[in-house]
């Protein structure tokens, strides 16, 4: 399985959710699962308008690109394939 994972919010001196996002991506990749982790460091997250930028145009770019298979947490479509309307199977990690 081919993982993106929006890993914008580690980048620096990460918080919660990007100390989460950093576990996350140490344990899918001990347990064999390939992750593309995509982050902007030119995007300061804390930054609302530059937040939108990742989310809305720059996050589904890069997700697309991976070829990924899932998108797990975030607001854009978790089917990153096709951007269609994200599948029961792609909701969820089996």
């Amino acid at each position: 399985m081919n993982v993106a994972l929006d890993a914008q919010l580690a980048i620096g001196t990460a918080t919660g959710i990007g100390e989460y996002v950093r576990g996350l991506q140490s344990a899918l990749r001990d347990a064999g699962v390939h992750v593309a982790a995509l982050y902007e460091p030119r995007l300061d997250p804390w930054r609302f308008d530059r937040r939108v930028i990742w989310d809305q145009i720059v996050l589904p770019q890069r997700a697309a690109a991976t070829h990924a298979d899932w998108l797990p947490m975030s607001p854009v479509a978790t089917d990153v394939q096709g951007a269609r309307e994200p599948s029961r199977r792609t909701s969820t990690m089996r």
